[in-house]
């Protein structure tokens, strides 16, 4: 049950990815927060969405809880700061 259950959920957020990407044209995403302590989950994840040709990224040196959230808010802030 737990399997379908991760299974489905890493097919809809790769179908709603793939709709995001066509219409922003990027094919980099980043993965983060608690949810990825789950290693099956984010095993499965990386190899579904570079399978379709996204470029994944996730953390290495930050917190797996959501930590990791707001330090990758800061970085989207000062990239939108430094743009103005």
């Amino acid at each position: 049950i737990a399997a379908k259950f991760h299974n489905t959920l890493a097919t809809f957020s790769l179908d709603v990815t793939e709709k995001l990407s066509t219409l922003y044209r990027v094919k980099k995403v980043c993965f983060s927060g608690g949810v990825f302590q789950n290693r099956y989950l984010l095993n499965l994840m990386i190899a579904k969405f570079e399978k379709a040709g996204f470029e994944v990224y996730f953390h290495h040196k930050l917190p797996t809880n959501d930590g990791c959230i707001s330090y990758g808010q800061v970085i989207y802030a000062n990239s939108v700061e430094r743009r103005t």
